[in-house]
């Protein structure tokens, strides 16, 4: 069974954005992990308002990327011809839900590979982040909160690229999945096997 929106955030490229009611199961464990647990113990010190904000915001920056990720996939789909109906993020992570068939297996590796490497770059960018602050600075609150965003990201896009995940690496080597195929990011999901495919409808 497909996951479904519980609410509609818009469009972004022409294709529907939506958030099923479990995005806010994760976002708490997140956001209160980082807050409760993993900030004050490695960065004591501060203030509760302070570990509470950081966690929040790093909880949203990191859902903000994630977003990305799948959107990457639908532009880059859309590019090469096929359908996107819609983005929904959810409990287990993204999903893009892409329908046609690519028409070489060049495209089907640009669509399935540039999701790891935009999550990649994010990582990038907040470790090269978290690295000017340490110089700059010293290793606090923000630093903490950088160099999770930077290990989180980073860690997304290898999890993307493993054989055994259920989206990316999947795409790039399983045959084509004729009417409909499911991008996805994050831990595998139950209405899409480990070859990305979806049934037709």
């Amino acid at each position: 069974m497909p996951v479904t929106a519980s609410f509609r955030l818009g469009r972004i490229a022409g294709v529907p954005v939506g958030v099923n009611w479990s995005v806010l199961v994760i976002f708490v464990l997140i956001a209160g992990g980082l807050s409760i647990v993993n900030l004050p113990r490695g960065y004591p010190g501060y203030a509760g308002w302070a570990y509470a904000l950081a966690g929040i915001l790093a909880a949203v920056i990191f859902f903000l990327g994630l977003l990305a990720h799948e959107v990457s996939h639908a532009i880059v789909a859309q590019r090469n011809g096929l359908q996107v109906q819609q983005i929904t993020l959810w409990l287990f992570g993204g999903v893009a839900e892409i329908r046609g068939e690519a028409r070489d297996p060049g495209a089907e590796v640009r669509i399935a590979g540039i999701g790891p490497l935009v999550s990649l770059i994010i990582g990038v960018v907040f470790g090269v982040a978290a690295a000017i602050v340490a110089a700059v600075s010293h290793r606090g609150l923000f630093f903490g909160a950088l160099a999770w965003l930077a290990a989180i990201n980073l860690a997304l896009a290898v999890f993307n690229v493993l054989p055994a995940a259920p989206s990316t690496a999947a795409a790039c080597c399983a045959p084509r999945c004729g009417n409909g195929a499911v991008t996805a990011s994050g831990p595998r999901s139950p209405q899409h096997g480990r070859d990305g495919c979806s049934a037709p409808r």
